[in-house]
């Protein structure tokens, strides 16, 4: 039995977003919709502007991208989402954490090489394991990618790399 409170607020207001209507139960364990939800869309806002552009640019590279990267291995860092590096600093701050608990917590404590060693193999670590979640994702989805505003510019989506090339 579902209560209010399993269904989320945010939930029930991103579904009167979408464009098609939403076939809600009427009643969920004798609680019906909130008040002021509606399961219909809004009407279209004629404030936002109209994006009717099959194709999109990929985003302008960073500057490091530009001065040290050749431009033939930019699709390749696009594809590993090295112009966005918040997904690899996500992962790696557990990791670089649980690295110094652990060094200051063991007696005698390693030595400055040692722990540079761990740290540097996180950080390689951590910038691999997200460059293959996101070449992985893209390849899953490069069918639907290429439907969707937002991600028609990634690399495969857009053509720029084959799944070959992208390593499947």
């Amino acid at each position: 039995m579902l209560s209010r409170s399993v269904i989320p607020r945010v939930l029930l207001r991103r579904c009167s977003r979408i464009k098609r209507p939403i076939h809600l139960p009427l009643s969920l364990n004798g609680v019906g919709i909130p008040a002021g939800m509606s399961t219909q869309a809004p009407p279209p806002s004629s404030s936002k502007p109209s994006t009717s552009s099959s194709s999109s640019s990929p985003p302008p590279p960073p500057a490091w991208m530009s001065l040290y990267v050749p431009s033939h291995l930019h699709p390749y860092l696009y594809l590993s989402r090295m112009h966005a590096p918040i997904g690899t600093l996500l992962l790696l701050h557990p990791c670089l954490w649980s690295c110094t608990l652990a060094i200051t917590s063991t007696v005698p404590p390693p030595s400055t090489a040692d722990t540079a060693m761990l740290y540097c193999l996180f950080t390689a670590g951590s910038v691999a394991m997200r460059g293959a979640g996101c070449t992985i994702n893209d390849m899953w989805d490069r069918d639907i990618d290429s439907l969707v505003a937002r991600t028609r510019s990634r690399p495969l989506a857009a053509g720029d790399l084959t799944m070959g090339q992208a390593g499947g």
